[in-house]
């Protein structure tokens, strides 16, 4: 049964909210999605626009895409311009950071951050590929056609 849902929050040039749980949360010190445990009659995502809610000061508007999921959690993916959150108690620091400086500090993260920033960064690998494919055969066609 999942018990916790999260949002990895992304901005339009990459880089994912990351804050710094408080010394009095769980997994004090580690750098974490916002997000929390799901409370009686919750859904996974109505869970998790609740925890950012409460651990930003910020409410989320716009569609969650589900991201990663395992038995205890469910993370989701969503677009959003960079904000400054206020911090709840259960925080004490927060960033805007790119994906692949937050894995070389996977010490740091806690333990359900690692799978949703890996397969970000695989799915921008991915589609970083299929876009110079696009372009570098668009090219070709323009300049097969630019001296026919």
């Amino acid at each position: 049964m999942v018990r916790a849902a999260a949002i990895v929050c992304v901005t339009p040039d990459g880089r994912v909210l990351l804050m710094r749980r408080a010394g009095t949360a769980d997994h004090a010190g580690l750098w974490a999605f916002p997000g929390g445990n799901l409370q009686e009659g919750e859904t996974t995502e109505q869970a998790a626009r609740r925890e950012f809610s409460e651990q930003t000061c910020t409410p989320l508007a716009g569609d969650l895409s589900p991201w990663t999921q395992d038995v205890e959690s469910t993370t989701f993916l969503s677009r959003c311009e960079e904000f400054k959150p206020m911090l709840s108690a259960q925080h004490d620091s927060w960033n805007w950071i790119h994906p692949h400086f937050a894995l070389s500090c996977r010490s740091l993260l806690h333990p359900c951050a690692p799978v949703a920033l890996e397969r970000f960064e695989s799915f921008v690998a991915k589609l970083d590929a299929v876009l110079a494919l696009v372009n570098s055969k668009s090219t070709l066609r323009f300049q097969k056609h630019a001296f026919t």
